[in-house]
């Protein structure tokens, strides 16, 4: 099996600045990701998308979240194409309306082959 070597890109929002309307986690990826890690470091529960303005994730305050590259029969599923293509725009909102304190810190992962 070929090594892989990662990419990273990590995204903070500062809980400061939610509201109760989705707006943008940062800015578009920059690399194609296999895997997506969410820390809700702030006093908020929040709504994550995957960039379709839809409120898919629910991330409450002092949780994390980790989507993408799962099992299937006991072998990882690496989709080094990206799960997430570059210019995914994620998109965050608080569940309340409210500001908080802290902040929402996303890890992206993504490979170069």
């Amino acid at each position: 099996m070929a090594g892989r070597i990662l990419n990273r890109e990590v995204k903070v929002f500062t809980a400061s600045t939610l509201s109760g309307t989705p707006q943008n986690f940062g800015t578009a990826t920059a690399i194609p990701c296999y895997k997506v890690a969410f820390v809700n470091a702030s006093t908020q529960d929040v709504q994550i998308s995957d960039g379709t303005g839809q409120n898919n994730f629910y991330l409450p305050s002092g949780s994390t979240l980790s989507i993408g590259e799962g099992f299937q029969n006991n072998t990882p599923q690496i989709n080094v194409q990206g799960e997430f293509k570059v210019g995914t725009q994620f998109m965050i909102s608080s569940s309340t309306g409210l500001v908080g304190t802290g902040s929402i810190v996303a890890t992206l992962l993504g490979t170069v082959e």
